[in-house]
């Protein structure tokens, strides 16, 4: 079976988002239950680093880092800090899939300092 890149990179970002969701969900588990969903994540996280590694491809988050044109994300809330010189990337929302070199998916962040 062959799966088209772009097809790929938007499973990838699910499941990137997914493993995300879970890991924030896990607060709100009771002690013993929080330790096993933990172990899965740490498996899921694990095996999805191998398969990407195998592939040469890599799920790239820019948080922390300044918002530029030339990085290959869209701020969502871009309007928001319009204005705003040196904008800081706050969160990834979906990461930027890359493989050699090529973007095949851009990814998506939230600014600081927007209201």
């Amino acid at each position: 079976m062959q799966i088209e890149p772009e097809a790929a990179s938007r499973l990838l970002v699910e499941y990137w988002k997914l493993l995300r969701a879970y890991e924030r969900s896990t607060g709100d588990l009771p002690p013993n239950k929080a330790e096993k969903v933990q172990a899965q994540l740490r498996y899921s996280a694990h095996r999805l680093q191998q398969i990407l590694e195998s592939s040469g491809i890599k799920l790239v988050c820019f948080d922390g880092e300044e918002f530029s044109a030339e990085l290959p994300v869209s701020a969502i809330n871009a309007e928001d800090v319009a204005g705003c010189e040196n904008p800081i990337i706050d969160k990834t929302v979906e990461p930027t899939v890359i493989q050699s070199g090529t973007v095949f998916h851009t990814g998506k962040v939230l600014l600081k300092g927007a209201s």
